[in-house]
């Protein structure tokens, strides 16, 4: 469930979607003997939010080993200027 900011320095509290970022980040877990067949994967799906003023500046992203980081956006002009 969304309670606050995904970044870690903001005490934004979530209070409904029209506002900030919400990612969806779609994971995929070995399952365990209590939750099904050894082995077998399930997929679960996260929510992770940025209030509008982190959202500006950072995004969400995974690293290697699929934990959830908040990163700064690539910077869009630097980008088309090198293009």
């Amino acid at each position: 469930m969304l309670s606050k900011c995904a970044n870690p320095s903001c005490s934004n509290e979530f209070h409904y979607f029209g506002e900030g970022k919400v990612f969806e980040i779609r994971r995929e877990t070995s399952s365990d003997a209590a939750h099904g067949s050894p082995g077998k994967k399930r997929k679960r799906i996260e929510h992770y939010w940025l209030c509008s003023g982190c959202a500006t500046t950072l995004t969400i992203a995974l690293d290697s080993a699929r934990n959830i980081l908040v990163i700064p956006r690539p910077n869009e002009d630097a980008d088309r200027a090198i293009a």
